[in-house]
Order: structure tokens, then sequence, then C-alpha cells
């Protein structure tokens, strides 16, 4: 994934080899979960149809392979159930939220449908002059973008979220006062609707335009209307200094409330009985609006779709991952030393890997 805020000392830190390798990663003792008051159940796996020997292998590699140094903690859901989960090298990270960084943007998509569903957008397909009439105002060029085109990150702003000529970089040193403007003062880098480019900006319009349309920043009102309702309890959500909820990252969480955000997913938008999204909005945000996006994925509404095999998944830099198998029901959470980069992150290739030997358990 590209690149965001990353520390760069942190960073000089890791490849400088001053961790030593033995303490990377703790040894493997158990897969089995313990029971908690965060709404997961709790199960064994051949309660839900997986091999627990195979699990163990894996579990054991995530731990001592070097090649998985960057993995901090995995867990496996299945049928709606938490089946197995281990933290390689803090227990409290159960407990601590960590930056996911994009997957911030799936979480987006989620709220996208929800305001729609509450009519608080009329439509994907109304320009963003209709719900930014002063901020476009000046900037004539980018009244036309359609929601739609941002949320398939294709909106013609020219930005980069690479290496050190990177918007997202510049931001680290410059900090403009007001980001909406700083963004939607680029120039553009091609017609919207004409090529995919993925950047942070895009989403960020759109937390922009949600917290205008609902009279909130988009973090408080994520929490009444989606964190609340999953029982989603250890989070953090940082806005920039103008007040506006980051889109393109921002967000903070554990690997279990992570999974509770994949579980609405898989279960079309519903927590149990109550809708949270409509169904109808899940199956658009997982159809591939941009159909040749990156490492032979496609993008729906901010969400990668891996149709080889057939994957739906959350993706942040570093290697923070939620992966859904809908036909067999099946979750893998991964999350990774955050600031990490290039081959020193958990590469998504190395994940689907990771992904594949887990669905292999199931008998």
């Amino acid at each position: 994934m590209k690149t965001h805020l990353i520390p760069l000392l942190l960073l000089l830190t890791v490849l400088s080899g001053c961790l030593k390798e033995d303490d990377l990663h703790k040894p493997f003792a158990s897969f089995a979960p313990p029971e908690t008051d965060d709404g997961w159940e709790v199960v064994m796996p051949s309660e839900v149809g997986m091999d627990s020997l195979q699990l163990a292998e894996i579990f054991r590699d995530i731990h001592q392979n070097k090649d998985y140094w960057m993995v901090r903690s995995m867990l496996v859901f299945r049928n709606g159930k938490l089946v197995a989960e281990s933290y390689t090298k803090d227990e409290a990270d159960r407990t601590n939220p960590h930056a996911i960084w994009s997957c911030t943007k799936q979480v987006l998509g989620i709220l996208a449908g929800i305001a729609l569903d509450q009519d608080a957008i009329a439509s994907v397909d109304e320009p963003i002059s209709t719900y930014l009439p002063e901020e476009t105002a000046t900037h004539p060029d980018k009244k036309s973008i359609t929601l739609h085109n941002l949320l398939r990150m294709q909106s013609g702003i020219g930005w980069s979220n690479d290496g050190a000529s990177g918007q997202t970089d510049k931001l680290l040193r410059q900090l403009p006062d007001h980001l909406l403007d700083y963004i939607l003062d680029r120039p553009k880098s091609a017609e919207q609707g004409t090529a995919y480019h993925y950047q942070d900006c895009d989403p960020h319009v759109v937390s922009a335009i949600l917290q205008k349309q609902l009279g909130k920043p988009t973090d408080e009102w994520a929490a009444e209307v989606l964190f609340s309702k999953l029982g989603i309890q250890n989070w953090e959500w940082r806005r920039y200094k103008d007040g506006t909820t980051l889109g393109g990252y921002g967000l903070l969480m554990t690997p279990r409330e992570l999974g509770k955000i994949a579980q609405c997913v898989l279960d079309k938008g519903k927590k149990g009985s109550e809708t949270i999204v409509s169904e109808s909005w899940i199956n658009l945000m997982l159809s591939p609006h941009s159909p040749n996006a990156e490492n032979g994925s496609q993008m729906g509404y901010y969400w990668w779709i891996e149709p080889n095999r057939h994957l739906y998944y959350m993706n942040g830099h570093g290697g923070q991952y939620a992966f859904i198998h809908p036909e067999k029901k099946l979750i893998v959470v991964t999350m990774s030393e955050p600031n990490t980069q290039d081959k020193y992150q958990f590469q998504t290739e190395e994940a689907f890997k990771v992904v594949d030997r887990v669905l292999n358990t199931i008998q």
C-alpha cells in the first residue's frame, strides 16, 4: 500500500537493527482466545468445522518464521464466532488500539452508505458542489466531481501518497490550515472517471462532505451509527487541525474490533437482526468499480476485491488486514508493525498465502 504520515525516526530504528532478533516475537503457546466482555463468542475450531492441528501450524509459523517478524497479531473468525487468535509481541494489543492506516477508507465506505440510507446524501452521482458550494466556489474545476468517482479513487485530483515528493509527505512539513482547501487547490491530473489513482485526498473530501451534511465530526457520527451498534469500544479517530476527521487514514482500532467491521460486511450490513447499513449498499460497495486497481485486485467503494480467491478485504499500510471469504463465512484479521516501508511490510501477497492456508483448515 501507499505511504502515509510515517514517523521517520521509528522507521529508521527498525531498519537499523536496533531490535534484537530474539525480541521480534515471543514463543507460540496457544491460539485459544480468552472469553472477554467484548461481544465475541469464543468456540473451538472443531465446532465450526476447522482443523485445530493445521491452525496450530499456521500460528506457529506466524510466531517463528522470520519473514513474518512484522506481524503483531492474527485472528480467525468463522460463522460469526472467534475461533483463534494470537498476539506475537504484546498481549496488550488485544485491548490497545493501533493505527490501521488505510483500513480507515473501508470504514468510510460503510459510513457513506449509512449517510445515503439516512438521506444525508441524495445520491453518489451528485457533484460535490451540491454539498460543498462555498468550498468549491473558488475551485470551479472541481465542482463537477461526483461522490461516485471519489469513492472509487477516480476524482482526477492530482495527488501523490508516495515518497518525499508526495503531497502527504508535504503535509507533514507544511501543515496547511485547511486540508480540504489544500486538496481542492491541487491541479487536476486527469478528467474524473477516466483513471484510477490510489490517494488519500479522495476519501478526505468524502469525510468533509459527511461532516458538513451531518453537522458534526465524522468520527463522532460514526460512534453513533456504527461503532456503538457493533459494540466497538477500543478505538480512536484523529482529526486534522481544522477539525475535519481524517478520511484516508487516522483510525486506530484493535484486531477484535476490526473483526466486527468485517463481520458486519459479511452479514450484509446487519448486526444480528438490526440493519446497520442497507444490503443494497454493501452489494454496491463490494462491486468492482475500478476493475484494474493494483496487484491483481479490484476496488469497489474503497473496499478491495481479490476475484481469484473470492475475497473482499480491508488493507492498511504495513500489513493491517481484514479478509472476508463470504462463501466460507470466514474472516482473517492481521495487524502488523504500522510504520514500516517496502519489503519490511507484511505484503498483501504474503498475507494471501496465509489466508489460503487458513481456508485449507476448513473440513
